[in-house]
């Protein structure tokens, strides 16, 4: 089920379509899967006090970065420009976000081991970063390190803490999108985020999404798709789009696992 988005990847007669609802639309390629690829939200910056930030920035000894969104908006704002940012140890969370960094900013992040913010907390855990730290990312975002879990920071660290918020997110309109569902090429849709996930549901009645697959990543994800009275499908427990189509066409029998996949 081709369209004229530019995001959408359609080979000839795949045999299974899904709609991906995330930011950045995946790039795998394979003869099995179309993508049709509708955001349901859209990144945007803030207005932040850009001189703070590049303040604190210079004076910190560890940065931390959530996601390419907030690499791509904190380069655009040129907070950075002309610090030096080899000599601070950067923090990634995910793989794709060390890639941004490192594309944007020249800079080779660290990432844990578990390439995701509750592992790069047991990081954390085992080993204190040096301080100050500033961290960036999305408004509004229930990652916090300040708390009381492993990992994260007492009080008494609270002044040599920073987490800025840099850019946030908006639901996106797709006047398309009730049609291209209608056409029922669809059989699976990957949801990201928990906000992506109450946007999407917002567009539809219960008895329409009964008949799709629904894939999440994370268990925040999922928790909110069964907050919603819906069944996960399969959960993809590492922010990897390329990675999660794969799971989608192994769990629909058209591929090998991700684990067992050629390099």
């Amino acid at each position: 089920m081709c369209t004229d988005a530019p995001d959408d990847i359609c080979p000839d007669d795949a045999p299974l379509t899904v709609l991906y609802t995330g930011t950045r639309s995946p790039t795998i390629k394979h003869p099995g899967l179309a993508i049709v690829h509708r955001p349901m939200l859209k990144p945007a910056p803030l207005d932040f006090d850009r001189q703070r930030a590049r303040a604190l920035a210079k004076q910190a000894k560890t940065l931390v970065f959530y996601s390419p969104n907030a690499v791509d908006h904190l380069a655009d704002s040129g907070v950075l420009d002309g610090l030096a940012l080899h000599e601070k140890t950067a923090w990634a969370v995910g793989e794709k976000t060390a890639e941004s960094l490192h594309e944007r900013f020249g800079v080779h992040a660290r990432v844990p081991e578990d390439p995701q913010f509750t592992g790069m907390l047991a990081h954390f855990h085992a080993r204190k970063p040096e301080l100050p730290l500033v961290a960036f990312g999305i408004q509004g975002s229930p990652r916090s390190l300040m708390g009381d879990a492993p990992g994260q920071f007492a009080p008494d660290d609270a002044a040599q803490i920073h987490q800025i918020p840099i850019y946030q997110t908006t639901a996106e309109h797709h006047a398309d999108l009730g049609e291209t569902i209608a056409r029922g090429s669809i059989r699976w849709v990957a949801l990201t985020s928990p906000r992506g996930v109450d946007a999407f549901v917002s567009h539809f009645s219960a008895s329409t999404l009964a008949g799709f697959k629904l894939a999440t990543i994370g268990p925040t994800t999922a928790d909110a798709l069964r907050g919603h009275g819906l069944t996960v499908d399969l959960m993809v427990q590492l922010p990897d789009r390329n990675a999660m189509m794969l799971e989608i066409l192994h769990a629909a029998s058209l591929a090998q696992p991700p684990s067992t996949q050629p390099p």
